[in-house]
C-alpha cells in the first residue's frame, strides 16, 4: 500500500473514530494510531487537515509551461496559503489545508477557463496574414497581463506557521521528488504591449462566480466565511 493509499485509509479511521458507537469508535482509533506509527506519522493533523484537490480544468498541457498558466498557478497559491504540482498532462493538484485546497481548485478552474476562452477570442481577431508567431506571442501577452489583472479578485489569508509546516511536511512525504518545472514567456513580438494592455482590461472584468453551478457557487460564499473564521479577507 503506498503512502496516498495509506492516508485515504487513516482518513477513513479517523471518521469512524467519531461513531456514536464507542465499540466501533475505540477499534477505528485503535487501527489509525496502529497504522500512523507504521508510517512514521506522529501528527494526526497531517491526515485530517491537510489534503489535495485537483482543479477539474486543465489549461495548458505543453511541456513548457505558458507563463501565464504558472501565474495563474502562483496567484491563487499566494492568496490561499496552499501549495500545487502540475502533472504530464498539465492537471494541477492543489495541496494544503482541506478547505483552501477545495476553494483553490475552483478558483482555478473557474479562472482558467476564462482565460482559455478570452485568449482564443483575442487570438482570433488577429489578421492571418500576420506571422504566427508574432499572433501567438501577443496572445501570450494578453493572456499574462488578464492574469495580472484578476488578481484583484483574491484577498490573500494569513496562514499560521504550523499549517504551513504541516503543508511542507505532506510535500516531503507525498512528493519527494519534485522539481520546479521551466515557463515559457510571452514571446517580445510587435504589438505585444498593446496585447498585454487589451488582457489588462478584460481581466478586470473576470469574476469568480461567472457561469458556475449552484453547487459551486455555495462553494464560492463558503470561501468567504473560510477566509473570514481564520483571520482572512477570503475572496
Amino acid at each position: 500500500m503506498n503512502d496516498r493509499k495509506m492516508l485515504d485509509r487513516l482518513r477513513k479511521l479517523f471518521a469512524l473514530a467519531r461513531s456514536s458507537n464507542p465499540n466501533e469508535a475505540a477499534l477505528a482509533l485503535n487501527r489509525a494510531q496502529a497504522l500512523m506509527e507504521e508510517m512514521g506519522l506522529d501528527d494526526p493533523s497531517l491526515v485530517i487537515d491537510i489534503d489535495e484537490q485537483t482543479a477539474a480544468f486543465i489549461l495548458s498541457n505543453a511541456k513548457r509551461v505558458p507563463r501565464y498558466e504558472a501565474l495563474l498557478r502562483h496567484m491563487i497559491c499566494d492568496a490561499l496559503g496552499v501549495k500545487a504540482v502540475r502533472d504530464h498532462v498539465g492537471a494541477i493538484r492543489f495541496y494544503g489545508h482541506n478547505a483552501r485546497t477545495q476553494i483553490a481548485a475552483y478558483a482555478y478552474s473557474v479562472l482558467a477557463r476564462q482565460l482559455m476562452r478570452e485568449r482564443r477570442a483575442f487570438l482570433a481577431k488577429q489578421s492571418p496574414r500576420i506571422k504566427l508567431k508574432t499572433r501567438r506571442g501577443r496572445a501570450d501577452s494578453f493572456a499574462e497581463h488578464w492574469v495580472f489583472a484578476a488578481a484583484s479578485l483574491l484577498k490573500k489569508m494569513e496562514i499560521p506557521d504550523r499549517e504551513r509546516a504541516l503543508t511542507e511536511a505532506w510535500a516531503e512525504r507525498m512528493y519527494p521528488d519534485m522539481v520546479t518545472a521551466g515557463t515559457r514567456a510571452a514571446a517580445k513580438v510587435r504589438g505585444a504591449d498593446d496585447a498585454g494592455l487589451a488582457g489588462a482590461m478584460a481581466g478586470l472584468r473576470a469574476r469568480l462566480d461567472h457561469g458556475v453551478s449552484g453547487a459551486a457557487q455555495g462553494a464560492l460564499g463558503e470561501t468567504r466565511r473560510i477566509g473570514t473564521e481564520m483571520g482572512g479577507n477570503g475572496l
